[in-house]
Formats: structure tokens, sequence, C-alpha cells
């Protein structure tokens, strides 16, 4: 059948020439508009406000910008204003940022944003996993007499996340965990007379490598020992720095090592395990003090904030400034908490460029998270610790038990409770603000459902206002101060990492779980679990 072609006309090149002339006058009227009519300086100044994944995007779009993405002021000036403004730790955090190259500068910036935009996004995924075997047998144990689980595990502070401190029975293992995914090595073993009941590593980043462990009879007043230890690792070995040998009930359990001093015990006692070596005991006259458990003990500047199940005390920290400021008769001070905490976590958030060691409260808010049951319902109840120069938080008589001028910060306020089920365990936290907890919760997948352990993720952030300047206070140079009305923590909806569990472990509550470590430096979680293994995730 024949149908009629339908013929295009063109316009000739004559008829065409005055439009392209226009388009011509119009690019040359509006070239200094062009990005790549900027000068250089003008650009650098876009790049500085620019996120560190954009600065990424922006040097695969041209030659000129991928050269001034190169340059090192890029990068310090990234570290500075989108990393340790915002509180974030960067990898070697240590090490002067003025002694760094370019591409030193760029693979922490790249490495803490590529970590704090995983985490804080709505499905955190772990980039990196690897897995090794932690057991070992010693030469005399049975079989009957082995115990295979990772009861304790930690990350060395200050080691960028690539030391990892393993418990097994009666052994103390250092590991070198490595980025690139090559394995697991083997630094130094340390095997202890007795079972190592609990362990816990020096908080302190310029003590790198020293940690202290529990071992003894499990009878109330059989004694205890608790020995300070110091990684070797060019000899491959751990040393003993010194050893405390006390009744059960004056050294157990541990609760944090910062320093040069274990606190340990109930009272609490304060153990300096360096020269001159001695253990003084914190008494407090209060009742509430004498029959609460501890939960949680953090060093905050200047005071030592301790949570026990039914109060809060807040005491000088035992070292300051260089100097030993803790003996029996320091005053404490206390605020009484409700409901009774079966589990607690306190979060201090970095300031970023501020010196808060010089202060003695810090000018951004503590968070105090408390795993309680109040009318037959678990939850996560949140306190924030307000700075004391907070013109919004002026104490009252409901939320107070003391007066604001007595009180290292200006309001202590109860902010909100999360419900959480059950089997909600063992909260972490890290100085970033980042944190999560263990809890049981059905998975649901394209070939089966099923129960199993979950690991979900929160992270705190910090609300303020910039408080407006008076007249007589501006000046040239100054800048608006931001008061901070609180902490909000924002809690993830779907699990980063989940083990499949059987019903008797759920009826037992013996998990295949046993002890979690996390190091925000880096990125990087590491699970313990009941048959020696030990796997790490790599989320940056």
């Amino acid at each position: 059948m024949y149908s009629p072609t339908r013929t295009m006309q063109f316009p000739s090149r004559a008829r065409r020439q005055p439009y392209i002339g226009c388009l011509n006058a119009f690019a040359q009227s509006h070239q200094a508009t062009t990005l790549q009519m900027l000068s250089d300086d003008i650009l650098l100044l876009i790049i500085s406000f620019v996120e560190v994944r954009d600065v990424l995007i922006m040097r695969q779009t041209s030659k000129r910008l991928f050269t001034l993405s190169k340059l090192r002021w890029v990068w310090h000036n990234a570290i500075k204003r989108h990393i340790l403004d915002r509180g974030l730790p960067i990898p070697a955090g240590g090490t002067d940022l003025k002694m760094l190259s370019a591409e030193q500068l760029e693979a922490r910036a790249v490495h803490a944003a590529k970590f704090h935009d995983n985490w804080c996004s709505a499905n955190p995924t772990a980039r990196h996993t690897l897995s090794f075997s932690a057991d070992q047998y010693l030469p005399e144990e049975t079989l009957e007499s082995h115990k295979s689980t990772v009861s304790h595990i930690a990350f060395l502070p200050g080691c960028s996340g690539q030391f990892l401190v393993t418990v097994v029975g009666r052994i103390i293992t250092c590991w070198e965990v490595p980025f690139d995914g090559s394995g697991a090595y083997r630094i130094a073993d340390y095997v202890s007379p007795l079972q190592v009941e609990q362990l816990v590593i020096n908080e302190d980043s310029e003590a790198e490598g020293t940690l202290a462990y529990l071992t003894g009879s499990p009878a109330q007043n059989d004694p205890a020992v608790v020995v300070a230890l110091s990684l070797d690792k060019f000899h491959g070995q751990f040393l003993e720095i010194s050893r405390l040998r006390s009744v059960r009930g004056m050294a157990y359990p541990l609760h944090t090592m910062h320093g040069s001093y274990v606190v340990l015990g109930n009272a609490p006692t304060i153990w300096y395990y360096q020269g001159p070596i001695e253990a003084v005991s914190l008494h407090s006259s209060h009742p509430l003090a004498q029959i609460g458990e501890i939960r949680a003990v953090k060093i905050v500047n200047r005071y030592m904030v301790v949570v026990r199940e039914n109060c809060m005390q807040f005491i000088y920290a035992p070292v300051w400034r260089g100097r030993r400021t803790a003996w029996s008769g320091q005053p404490q001070l206390l605020f009484q908490l409700s409901p009774t905490a079966i589990e607690a976590i306190i979060i201090h958030r970095n300031a970023g460029t501020e010196q808060e060691d010089m202060n003695d409260w810090p000018s951004t808010p503590v968070t105090v998270l408390l795993r309680c049951r109040e009318d037959g319902i678990e939850m996560i109840v949140q306190f924030d610790l307000l700075p004391g120069s907070n013109k919004f938080a002026q104490s009252s008589a409901e939320e107070a038990s003391l007066p604001s001028s007595l009180l290292p910060f200006a309001r202590c306020r109860r902010v909100n409770a999360i419900p959480v089920p059950p089997s909600c365990r063992k909260l972490h936290a890290s100085s970033s603000g980042k944190g999560f907890c263990i809890q049981t919760r059905h998975i649901n997948s394209r070939q089966s459902s099923y129960p199993a352990r979950c690991l979900l993720g929160f992270h705190v952030t910090a609300r303020s206002v910039v408080a407006p300047m008076s007249s007589e206070g501006t000046g040239k140079g100054e800048q608006p101060k931001a008061t901070y009305l609180g902490n909000d923590v924002q809690y993830s909806e779907k699990p980063f990492y989940s083990r499949r569990c059987d019903m008797s472990e759920i009826i037992q509550r013996k998990y295949a779980i046993v002890s979690t470590a996390f190091e925000d430096t880096a990125g990087r979680i590491a699970i313990g679990d009941r048959h020696g293994q030990v796997e790490v995730l790599d989320f940056a």
C-alpha cells in the first residue's frame, strides 16, 4: 500500500545565523556569572561552605576544580568547619593537624564524614565485615573446663580502632585489625591465674595501651585482685604495672579507668595504680548513696558523675590539673532519680573548638540515659544536665533538690521516656553522641520470618539558639554565643545488625552475642559471641 512521505524542510544557514548570533551575544553578556570565570579565591571560599562529600563530587566536574580540591587549605578548613566544629571525632585525633599533609587531612575528613552520614542515615549499613576466632586452648585445660566465650571486648583508645582487646576465659589478647581487610593479627597474650571477671580500658588517649582487670573468688568476703596492665607493642607482651588485693565488696565492680586511677567498688573507691599507690574510699553520709548500686561513672572535666540506681552524685574528679583531689570527706551533691535505674550511660559530647578541659563544667549539655521500669513498662528515660550559663534553665523546686548555686550545672531536666522491649540490654555511647543498644526483634525476610538479636543505633544532637547580643557588648570580631536548650536523642527504627537466635536463647536469656565494643573515631563495632568468634563491622 502506498503511503506518502513527509518532506522535512530545514531553514538555510543564512536564516539560522540570526539566532546563533543572539545566543552568542547573550553568552558574552552573561559570561561573568559562569563558575569558570570566578577567581580562585572566590572558588575556594565557595568550597569552604560545601560538605565533604560534595567536594569530592565537585572535583570530578573540571580540571580546575580538581586542582583546587587538592589544596591543603581546603581539607584543613573542612576538618575544622565540618568535623571539629560539629563535635565529630577524627582518626588519629591526637596528631597535630599542622603536621599533616593534604592527602592525610583529606583521608581523615572523608573517613569521619562517611561514618557520620552512614550512621545518621535512615538505614545504617556496615560497608565491610571481618570475622576471626579469638578462642585459644591452654596446655593445662581440659575440654570440660575450657570456656570459649568472648566475655569482654574493647578497643584501645588513641589507636584509631586498629587494636582490639578480647577476653576468653583466663586469656587477655590484643589484636591488630587493619582497615585493608587482610585479617586480624595476634599482638600479645596475657594469662591470668583465675578467670577474668571484668575488664576496663583506660579512657585517656594519652595513656595508650593500659587496662585493668578483676579476678578472684566469687564469694562476697573472699579477696579479689585488680591488676593494671600496660601493652608493649614492640615486644608483643603485657606488662604488669600494679596490683590491688582487697575484699570483693570493696573492689567489685570495676567502673572506669582514667589516666592514673581506677574507679571501683560501690563506695566508690579510687585506686591510684601509679606512684604513690593508694586507695581512697569516698563514702557518703547520704542514705540514698549508701543503699543504691552504681550504674555508671563518667569523668566530666573536674567532676565525676556517678549514676546510682536511685540518685546521681557529683564528686570532684580524682585528678584535676595534675593534682589529686579525692579524699574521703569531700563534698558530694545528690539528685534523686525516679524511677529506679537498671542500666545507665552518660554522654558528654565534645564541644569542638572550645577548650572544655579548662572549664569546671562543659558549655554543652550532658545527657544521661537510664534504662528502667516504670508502671511495668521498660523504657529509656533521658535526663539533660544543662550548662550553668544557660539563661533559659532556671532552677525550680520541682526539678532540683538543691539550689542551682550549689550544683555544677544550671538544671537537671527529665526530657522524655521511650518505651523499649524487655529484651533491651547493654547501652553503648561515645563522646561524639553516637551509640546503640541490643534488642530482640522479629525479622521478616523474603524467604522466612525469625527472631533475631539486633543492634539499634541512636545519635545525640544539641538543641541551641543564638542569643542576641546587647548593644553594649557588641564589638569588632565578636560572634553571638549559642545558648543550649538540651539534647535531642534520635533513635533508629531499623537495626544495622541482626543475628538469628532460637527460642531457647530467648527463654533462658542466654544469647549468642555476649560482648560488644564501639569505636567512634574509626566507625567500628566489634561483637564477641559464645563460640569464640569476633566480628568487626566498619561503617566508614
